[in-house]
Formats: structure tokens, sequence, C-alpha cells
């Protein structure tokens, strides 16, 4: 099966509003996956696989724990958490159906150069494997901790 490595970034957050004055953020977290299939994310359990034995030991078993009629049901049976709670309180972004791409754009389409992508906005051409090294690329968090209202958001993270 051909398809392009998704990644799927979740920023949960809570925002609250008082007297006018707007809260910041209590919690970052970037959740991501690595070659999951954003048809199945969005859309809940494939039909071609559910249905087909050759894929399914049990397909009556299967269809009656994930199959459902909609999209949106599909998706709850198969990760009810991520649809029931996630959804709820934060942001799902890459539904291709609504025009939600969320694609590297490095050509290597492999682990390390994508999350280099997701912490620091850009490609570099430079991290180009999976092999473990120091990332001279500012990111995200790093620029978060030099500031000074989110070093206590990012002293939490150190210690997850």
């Amino acid at each position: 099966m051909k398809h392009l490595p998704i990644v799927l970034l979740l920023v949960i957050s809570q925002v609250t509003l008082s007297q006018a004055q707007t809260k910041t953020c209590d919690n970052i977290f970037i959740i991501t996956t690595d070659g999951f299939r954003w048809q199945e994310l969005f859309g809940g359990a494939d039909s071609t696989l559910l249905f087909d034995p050759q894929h399914v030991q049990d397909t009556a078993t299967m269809r009656y724990m994930y199959w459902a009629d909609s999209a949106q049901d599909r998706r709850k049976k198969l990760m009810p958490f991520l649809w029931n709670y996630i959804a709820q309180k934060g942001q799902l972004w890459g539904n291709r159906e609504y025009d939600n791409d969320v694609s590297v754009v490095n050509p290597y389409k492999i682990s390390y150069p994508g999350y280099n992508e997701i912490l620091t906005g850009y490609n570099d051409w430079f991290v180009s494997f999976n092999q473990q090294k120091d990332n001279a690329n500012s990111n995200v968090l790093e620029y978060l901790n030099s500031t000074p209202s989110m070093n206590h958001l990012l002293r939490l993270l150190e210690n997850v």
C-alpha cells in the first residue's frame, strides 16, 4: 500500500477567561504518530481490511467491535479515548477529507527529519537519517524555555 507517512500533531491546552483577562495554557502536549494511516484516524476501521478474512481472522467479532455506518462512529469505536476526550479538549490536524493536510516536506519521509520539522518549523537537508545525534537547530521548546512566562511549563515537561 502506497501512502505518505503522516505526522499527527495534537496540541491540548486549557484556556479560561476570567474578568476580561486571558489565562495562558497550563499544559502543552505534542503527540505524534509515525506511519499511522490518516484514513483510519479520521474514518475509523477500513472495510476493505475489516471484512476480508485474509486480513482479519474473526471478521464477525471485529465488525461488531469496530464497524458502524458513519465514519464518526467508526473512528470513536476504533479510538475512543482520542475522539471522546482528546478531540473534545484539544485539536486534531490532518483530515485530508477537509483539505487539512499535515505532511512533512522533507524528501526522506522517515522519523527524525519529520520530528525536526515539527519542532523547528522547517526542513533541514542535513537532518536526513534516523541516527541519534545532537540537533543544531533551535526548536519551539527551546524558544519557549527562553521566555520567562513559559519557563514553568517547560520545567514540567522535563520531568515527564
